[in-house]
């Protein structure tokens, strides 16, 4: 009985050692799959085993969590390498006026007109260090517990005066017909952001209209308040509509206006931010209405 005892106890205790690591298996496999992933490699993802048991949901958890940050990681290392090339080609354009300026006697005239090229690609140097400020702060994902009821109807003049102070030739329309009520005015918002989101609209039309006409429309029904800008422009071709809210991202007729690709995706993200979005209606050769869809103040 003693050794039938000790023997059994043995079995037991390979049995049971066993069954143990089999049991803990996926477990290992997960921990081990959790140690490979690293920042520098988003790409490795864990095993779900059976698909049935809380483990395996943890291992899908854990999966969809990598899928967000590998790519919020890409979208980050791609905006840091657009940003750096389109700050530096105005830079690069600065240094090389200065240098040939400096390359022998000019006259005054020479000197007064490389000054004001320069004096130019500063300020559209500017604008564009503006935008990114702005981006990052959308990116941040203010907290709506900050945002205060905004009248649309201010935000629109404030916007029309940022616009018409860029480029003295731009003008800027608004028709606000269709509104009666006070409350129809109000949206629940930043106020910064949202007249960001209309000057970038009413800069884009005037930039791309052959009259520099931008005309804004204030519309609002019983639930969200619109904003619709079109211009007398290009318009866009239905192959690039789907890119043109991505940072960075110009069709290629637009090469010959200058500009950098970062007003329209802000403005996609500052609408996306207040619950809102950006719809487009263009034809090429006829032009774009951009129309930004928000909720109204509760």
């Amino acid at each position: 009985m003693t050794i039938t005892f000790l023997v059994a106890q043995v079995l037991i205790f390979f049995v049971g050692r066993f069954y143990a690591q089999r049991a803990l298996s996926p477990v290992q496999r997960l921990i081990g799959g959790i140690k490979a992933t690293s920042a520098a490699d988003l790409s490795q993802r864990v095993q779900g085993g059976n698909g049935q048991d809380e483990l395996a949901q943890l291992a899908r958890s854990f999966n969809e969590l990598l899928d967000r940050l590998e790519v919020t990681f890409r979208s980050q290392r791609d905006f840091i390498a657009n940003a750096s090339h389109e700050l530096r080609t105005p830079l690069t354009v600065i240094s090389g006026q200065l240098d040939v300026l400096l390359l022998k006697d000019r006259s005054s005239a020479e000197y007064a007109d490389t000054l004001r090229s320069v004096l130019d690609d500063m300020h559209s140097l500017n604008r564009l260090s503006d935008r990114l400020l702005q981006m990052a702060q959308a990116e941040n994902n203010a907290p709506v517990s900050t945002f205060t009821p905004v009248r649309m109807d201010e935000v629109l003049w404030q916007a029309r005066g940022e616009t018409l102070r860029i480029d003295p030739s731009y003008q800027v329309d608004i028709g606000m017909e269709e509104v009666e009520d006070e409350e129809d005015l109000l949206v629940q918002g930043n106020e910064a952001l949202l007249r960001s989101l209309v000057s970038n609209l009413m800069e884009n039309a005037c930039k791309y209209s052959a009259d520099r006409t931008a005309r804004v429309a204030l519309r609002a029904d019983r639930k969200e308040l619109r904003v619709a800008v079109a211009d007398r422009g290009i318009g866009i071709a239905p192959e690039h509509r789907k890119r043109i809210f991505e940072p960075f991202y110009r069709v290629d007729n637009t090469a010959v206006t200058r500009g950098h690709g970062v007003g329209l995706s802000l403005v996609a993200r500052i609408a996306e931010l207040h619950k809102g979005r950006i719809t487009l209606d263009s034809e090429p050769g006829r032009g774009s209405v951009f129309t930004a869809h928000l909720p109204k103040a509760a």
